[in-house]
């Protein structure tokens, strides 16, 4: 069977490679990181009188059971920079998500 050159799986494959490198502890962060930017994505799509109500919203409870946000911040006149903020086993973790749209 023919592979298309441009497949939509061609970006996920280097980050599934580089995955296989990881603990079952990073394993784990990173599907609860990847559970808050799934969830952030549905909730954009969402029509705005069900993102007033959306669990999301509500009390930042992510699918594992970790907290989280996505915060945006100024630094030093810059930005806004975007940052994923969960608390997952009582631990604080953050990754910088790049620069905010400029939407």
């Amino acid at each position: 069977m023919p592979r298309s050159p441009k497949s939509k799986k061609s970006g996920v494959e280097p980050i599934l490679r580089s995955c296989r490198q990881l603990s079952l502890a990073q394993l784990q962060l990173l599907r609860d990181a990847l559970d808050w930017l799934i969830a952030e994505k549905e909730w954009q799509q969402l029509p705005q009188e069900e993102k007033q109500s959306s669990h999301l919203n509500n009390n930042g409870l992510g699918a594992n059971g970790s907290h989280g946000y996505i915060e945006a911040k100024t630094i030093k006149g810059y930005g806004p920079y975007l940052y994923l903020r969960i608390r997952r086993n009582g631990t604080h973790h953050s990754f910088y998500l790049g620069k905010a749209d400029p939407s």
